[in-house]
């Protein structure tokens, strides 16, 4: 990062901390020119940010936070519940103090609402609420639904319950929103829906996801004949071979250099026009490096060659939100490989990729989000934390099972944050770290069940 002159967002928090707690006077400026601190989703700061806002509002503190303890679920980027307590300790003593609990929802059915309440009640150290509908205006529908599956079970009757939701009448395919708790379970369940003749839209959330920055990144590596060259061939392969072809074809050439399995590939090229692409454009590809192109201009070649796959025909032709998000994150990947140009004239292929899978380790990247003009032409499917802020009439949490949903505690390999007990949450409790993933695994829940607005259908096994 020093050697590119380049900062990440950790950086430039911390960047921002040092230069107002070590600059009395760019601190004075920063006073006076912003006189009250407006602060949404409080429960998501980190410890960084929040010593930001105390250290600008340390004279007369005007500041107001809107958070919920109970939808704190991204600790893994540091957010904390504590953080509503930790604000309430800091400014409770001052006159014009107060605070407002807000408990009446508006969006879900009071059925909904009470299995909310009834779940996130067992967390302790949490500021006491329950949601309920306004009074005389109480919004009434059918109790959530439990129906009983393993996960091949799940994936056979998910898509018969959203096919008779919308042969009955009940719902547009745009009204229906799966959500998961985990990345492979989405992929899981689209997969077993666009099997049944359902149209889905899959939010990816994250840039390194798209399959349009992987389809990129794969022809890069494979051009220049990397480590990743294997993995990329692989893809490039499965996306136009099929993957059960692909799968066979690297079975039988295990322990063989990327230079033999391209060797064996011209063998079967006369038998196959797909293979005959792969080949063709990796030819172009090579051509377009020897001559020393510069990256953005190896990445542009790369989107010309993609440019006749059927990947790319297939979203030129089509325009759902999966097809505008790949177009919209072509654009981004390109982007960034002019900038790294710009910052570096000779950056060439190589030091991108390299540059790339720097930047892959940080995995908040956000993919470029196109807009949906129209989103009653397909179900809904995302993970929990893409669904947080959205609702939906229908909404639909498969795969509750130990393992799944509550997720398995995996305590990092290496060290990735402060010991618990070192924080000022930590030494205001005695439960211990797997204690504390279970309370997030409620937290995470709460907000799925709460995104429904009028009927909720959740999977889970025949035993407990």
């Amino acid at each position: 990062k020093v050697d590119q002159q380049a900062l990440d967002f950790g950086d430039m928090i911390v960047g921002c901390y040092e230069l107002l707690n070590d600059n009395e006077s760019v601190l004075k400026k920063v006073r006076k020119e912003f006189k009250h601190i407006f602060i949404d989703e409080y429960q998501d700061n980190n410890y960084a940010l929040n010593k930001i806002a105390n250290l600008i509002m340390t004279e007369n503190p005007s500041i107001t936070v809107v958070g919920d303890e109970d939808q704190c679920i991204y600790s893994f980027r540091g957010a904390n519940y504590y953080n509503i307590s930790d604000f309430r300790n800091r400014y409770k003593s001052h006159s014009n103090y107060a605070e407002i609990t807000l408990s009446e929802n508006r969006r879900s059915t009071q059925q909904i609402l009470d299995m909310a309440n009834d779940t996130i009640n067992h967390n302790p150290n949490r500021t006491p609420k329950i949601l309920k509908c306004p009074e005389g205006n109480v919004k009434t529908g059918l109790n959530p639904l439990w129906i009983q599956a393993n996960k091949q079970e799940t994936l056979e009757k998910l898509p018969t319950l959203i096919h008779s939701l919308i042969n009955n009448g009940d719902a547009l395919y745009g009204d229906i929103a799966v959500i998961c708790r985990g990345w492979g379970n989405v992929t899981a369940v689209s997969d077993s829906m666009q099997k049944a003749a359902i149209p889905v839209d899959v939010h990816i959330e994250k840039f390194f996801d798209v399959p349009i920055v992987k389809n990129v990144l794969s022809w890069g590596h494979l051009v220049i004949k990397d480590h990743k060259a294997d993995i990329a061939l692989y893809r490039i392969l499965k996306q136009q071979c099929g993957k059960q072809w692909t799968t066979r074809f690297f079975k039988s050439l295990e322990r063989t250099s990327i230079d033999d399995k391209l060797v064996h590939l011209e063998k079967l090229q006369s038998d196959s026009t797909d293979i005959a692409f792969v080949l063709k454009s990796f030819s172009t590809l090579q051509k377009s490096h020897n001559k020393t192109l510069k990256a953005d201009e190896m990445v542009w070649q790369i989107l010309k060659v993609l440019k006749s796959s059927p990947f790319i025909k297939a979203l030129r032709s089509q325009y759902r939100y999966s097809h505008r998000l790949n177009l919209a994150n072509a654009g981004k990947v390109l982007d960034l490989a002019e900038k790294f140009v710009n910052k570096d004239p000779n950056g060439e292929l190589n030091k991108w990729l390299r540059f790339m899978d720097i930047m892959a380790l940080d995995k908040n990247q956000s993919a470029a989000q196109p807009e949906i003009d129209n989103k009653n032409l397909a179900v809904q499917v995302m993970s929990i934390h893409q669904s947080k802020g959205l609702q939906f009439p229908i909404v639909i949490i498969p795969f509750l099972y130990s393992g799944s949903f509550p997720s398995r505690l995996i305590k990092p390999k290496v060290i990735d944050r402060l010991p618990t007990s070192w924080t000022a949450w930590g030494k205001n409790t005695d439960f211990d770290f797997r204690e504390l993933h279970i309370q997030e695994e409620r937290r995470v829940f709460y907000v799925g069940i709460t995104r429904a607005e009028n009927q909720l259908y959740l999977f889970g096994p025949t035993k407990t």
